[in-house]
């Protein structure tokens, strides 16, 4: 226990000289956070993994419980107050989400649980079926990255001899190509999380055509879907750009 603590709770020496250590809280960063978190909350998980009939999951303190029934539900989010308070926790309301998750998105029958078509847990948006998308924020960390490699390329290929019109796509491709190598010093942000644990095939058709009208738009100033009609995809994919489906598959 002495070894324990003193790794959760250094000694800290202040500017004055003195010594200062924490006796609550764990030092987020730490090797020993994640294992210490996961141990410390194991009440939450006798409590909401004995409810039947419903899915529960938990890393750290990142938690998700879903049930069909909404009084269940209910039930189960002041059994979970109940339990954070015990340990001398408290949950921030801004991270707190009741939703009633459908693949319509119609409006929620329950005035305390909002509509959702998905939900987020641990980085992933986890839609209403229980496949994993990457989250629009991260989405747009991405694209807005890859946009700004593929405009600063293009500015630089134009100051230099001329390219042909397939000559400068073969070149942004390559360049989306780079970004989208894990192993590449040029890997985009989020892309382990996009290859290792997004399996939603319709969402990476659907970044995959994000993809080619991105190419477009830098290369041909094209920002409408009928630029795709002249150049599709398929095309682009002959010039280098990288399917994310493949991609993903070769992962897995």
């Amino acid at each position: 226990m002495a070894v324990i603590e003193n790794v959760l709770r250094p000694p800290i020496r202040g500017e004055s000289g003195g010594v200062h250590q924490n006796v609550r809280g764990l030092p987020t960063g730490s090797p020993a956070h994640n294992v210490m978190l996961n141990l410390h909350l194991t009440p939450l998980d006798d409590v909401l993994g004995a409810i039947g009939g419903g899915f529960y999951a938990r890393f750290g303190d990142d938690f998700l419980f879903a049930h069909p029934e909404v009084e269940v539900a209910r039930k189960a989010s002041a059994q979970i107050d109940e339990v954070v308070a015990s340990l001398a926790l408290e949950i921030q309301p801004r991270k707190r989400r009741n939703l009633w998750l459908n693949g319509a998105g119609r409006a929620s029958p329950a005035a305390d649980f909002l509509s959702a078509q998905e939900t987020q847990f641990l980085g992933a948006a986890v839609t209403f079926r229980g496949n994993l998308r990457l989250p629009p924020s991260k989405s747009h960390q991405l694209f807005a990255e890859l946009e700004r490699r593929l405009a600063q390329t293009a500015r630089l290929a134009r100051e230099g001899p001329p390219l042909s019109g397939d000559d400068e796509l073969r070149l942004l491709c390559e360049v989306v190509a780079a970004g989208f190598d894990r192993h590449s010093v040029f890997a985009l942000p989020h892309l382990g999380a996009l290859l290792g644990e997004i399996d939603d095939r319709g969402h990476l058709h659907d970044l995959e055509q994000r993809l080619a009208r991105l190419v477009l738009r830098v290369a041909r100033g094209a920002r409408s879907l009928r630029a795709l009609r002249t150049i599709p995809p398929s095309r682009l994919r002959e010039m280098g750009l990288p399917s994310l489906v493949l991609l993903r598959g070769r992962r897995r």
